[in-house]
């Protein structure tokens, strides 16, 4: 079960994000009617480290961090006395697996519950969570350069 954008974190996440970047379009629209050939490369940059950021939020967003199947039992019976029992999921968990109850499920190799994205970082979006958090300053920077 992935996040949701309909949620208090992801809306402010979004909302920064596009007001930011619908300010800097306006600002460079109004303030430099005219781009050079080295503006344009840098506004160039710019629109694919938004577009970068913003595909790698609703990617780490709808991808989700991969959960543990509920009621998930090892295939061999003696690796149940190396593993913990979950019980509010009814199963055991995986290696490094720790059950997060905003998101109601076991998540594989949970790092944290993140706010921002309205799920948990674990084994399958943690790239994409990553390079969010990895554009974010670098675009803002470009931003305010640009204004």
């Amino acid at each position: 079960m992935a996040g949701s954008v309909l949620h208090w974190g992801p809306l402010i996440a979004l909302t920064i994000i596009l007001g930011l970047s619908s300010s800097t379009i306006y600002i460079v629209s109004v303030g430099y009617p005219s781009l050079t050939a080295p503006q344009w490369v840098f506004m160039f940059v710019w629109a694919a480290i938004v577009a970068g950021i913003l595909a790698a939020f609703f990617l780490a967003v709808y991808t989700g961090p991969g959960f543990v199947p509920r009621g998930w039992r090892p295939t061999r019976q003696e690796d149940e006395g190396n593993m913990q029992f979950c019980t509010v999921c009814n199963g055991y968990k995986a290696p490094r697996a720790h059950h997060c109850h905003q998101c109601g499920g076991c998540s594989k190799k949970m790092d944290h519950h993140c706010p921002w994205i309205n799920c948990c970082v674990g084994n399958d979006n943690h790239l994409y969570f990553t390079v969010f958090v990895g554009l974010v300053p670098i675009g803002c920077m470009q931003t305010f350069v640009v204004m």
